[in-house]
């Protein structure tokens, strides 16, 4: 599936889950027909592009960092519980209350995980997409600009280029570690969850253990093909690959 399309799927599932994810998505199609009104020497049109570029950088960023900072405190509550179980399980007999609330403390573990994976999707998603806005960018103006000899206010060509691809990857949505930080402590604990009363609950073990994992190793993956040279850039199909826009 091509990248634009994606990106629109996954704004329509948040809606129909009624996340407040739907507003918060690169502006992919807008800032591509910016992209289409640039000149070769459009110094007031750059500027209108780089300024509604650095804003839809900015609305992600803030976006994913109070998601990150809701999923902290979520966590580390649920942790806390789950310490509680733990904790008191071994004074505790095999009763049907005990097992309940172990069963319920798993289901909530399961919850979370999946919320942390759609966090991690959204980063990841955006972060392809303004990966694919700069390459298309440099190819409508910069690349050309590079052979001109009038002189131009921005730097330009693949200069400009890596400049902006190193922003976006420093930027805390694409390069913090809290949540695959999150995932791993998640996952522990479900396993000692899993370990009280020899409970045996296949179905959910398995998403965590395999179906969060598996996610967990994609994203570098597709990130590299967005991040390709701008040598790569002539055959780009805005498609997400294989895997398009999982997690980390």
């Amino acid at each position: 599936m091509k990248y634009g399309k994606r990106l629109q799927s996954m704004r329509e599932q948040a809606t129909q889950k009624a996340l407040d994810y739907q507003n918060s998505f690169l502006e992919y199609k807008e800032l591509k027909k910016l992209i289409r009104s640039l000149h070769t020497q459009p110094e007031e049109e750059k500027r209108a592009f780089f300024a509604r570029l650095s804003a839809e950088i900015e609305k992600i960023n803030d976006f994913y960092l109070e998601k990150e900072e809701e999923l902290v405190i979520r966590s580390q509550s649920l942790e806390d519980k789950i310490q509680e179980v733990l904790r008191i399980s071994d004074s505790i007999d095999d009763s049907s209350n005990s097992i309940a609330t172990t069963l319920h403390l798993k289901k909530d573990v399961v919850t979370l995980l999946t919320d942390l994976v759609t966090l991690e999707e959204y980063s990841s998603a955006n972060a392809t997409g303004l990966l694919k806005i700069l390459k298309k960018q440099y190819k409508k103006v910069d690349h050309v600009a590079t052979r001109s000899v009038e002189p131009t206010s921005y730097p330009s060509g693949v200069l400009l280029l890596t400049q902006l691809q190193r922003r976006i990857l420093e930027e805390p949505f694409t390069s913090s570690g809290v949540l695959d930080e999150l995932v791993g402590k998640l996952q522990e604990v479900f396993m000692k969850l899993e370990q009280i009363h020899c409970l045996s609950d296949d179905s959910s073990s398995q998403i965590v253990s395999d179906g969060v994992g598996d996610s967990l190793q994609t994203d570098d993956e597709w990130l590299d093909d967005a991040e390709s040279s701008p040598d790569d850039m002539s055959s780009d199909s805005e498609s997400c690959g294989e895997n398009p826009c999982t997690v980390r």
